[in-house]
């Protein structure tokens, strides 16, 4: 398993707000299942709940070539402040390769 940390731009989600997410890999292949959770920063007054409410992935195609023809792979997620104020965070990244 490999994990990526505090990817993306530090952002900061308003309570009951998402945060979304797009990603790739080096040369847009499948890397199975990802885990995606929030990395809080800092950490003495940034203090709530994140929930990663949705991954999902996406495989482009051409029929440039008269039949489908793979061209890439990215990877998508939701994460969703459930706390009662706003917290700052980036993104952390796992995969089962």
């Amino acid at each position: 398993m490999s994990l990526w940390m505090d990817q993306f731009n530090q952002v900061t989600a308003s309570p009951g707000g998402d945060v979304y997410t797009n990603w790739t890999y080096t040369g847009a292949t499948d890397n199975g299942p990802s885990y995606v959770s929030a990395s809080f920063v800092g950490g003495d007054d940034n203090f709530g709940t994140m929930t990663t409410v949705q991954t999902s992935v996406t495989a482009f195609y051409t029929t440039q070539y008269g039949y489908y023809w793979p061209v890439g792979i990215s990877y998508q997620s939701v994460l969703r402040n459930d706390g009662q104020s706003s917290v700052a965070i980036t993104v952390n990244i796992g995969d089962f390769q």
